[in-house]
């Protein structure tokens, strides 16, 4: 379900490349709409990727995800990185929006932030946990990619892309990623 329909097309054409595309039902449609738009219980994997910083409510989002999971069946979630936010913003001597970031609870700027949230691992967790899901990963995406000088990430890509492996796992470092992955899972 997705509310791009060059995202559906895309998913189509690859489905059908990797010989999957009678197991993939491309529908239109908004997260928060899913449970309508989807079977109870009959879906395998959700990807639920940069959607519940950009909803009005996350909770009614996760809830259709649960409610669209098979028993058993897991999600994988990706939602923006608060730490990130602050220490690039700050980085860049925009010391009043690093400011403004942490003070927020929902971790924004203000009206004009383009992201109506951000999360930390524990928040994104317990929204994930509230809905019934069991948290199994978190792991950090682009943990230091974003706050690098262009010259470093591009000068030494292998070295960066094998410090990003080791440190995406571990706290704190993980809790600094521009993105959290969470994967979870519907208890069977």
């Amino acid at each position: 379900v997705d509310a791009s329909p060059d995202a559906l097309a895309a998913l189509t054409r690859r489905a059908a490349e990797a010989g999957v595309a009678d197991r993939v039902r491309a529908t239109q449609g908004d997260a928060d709409a899913l449970a309508g738009l989807v079977e109870p219980a009959t879906v395998d994997l959700v990807l639920c990727h940069s959607v519940l910083e950009v909803v009005d409510e996350p909770e009614p989002v996760i809830s259709a995800l649960v409610t669209a999971l098979r028993p058993g069946g897991a999600a994988s979630v990706l939602v923006a990185g608060r730490a990130a936010a602050v220490f690039g913003r700050a980085m860049n001597g925009q010391l009043d929006a690093a400011a403004a970031l942490a003070a927020d609870p929902h971790g924004t700027t203000g009206r004009r932030d383009t992201l109506r949230r951000r999360y930390d691992a524990a928040d994104a967790s317990a929204l994930l946990t509230a809905a019934g899901l069991a948290v199994e990963e978190i792991h950090g995406v682009r943990v230091l990619a974003d706050l690098l000088p262009a010259a470093v990430a591009d000068g030494q890509p292998a070295a960066l892309v094998e410090l990003e492996r080791a440190l995406a796992a571990r706290p704190p470092y993980r809790d600094l990623a521009a993105q959290l992955h969470l994967f979870a899972r519907r208890p069977a």
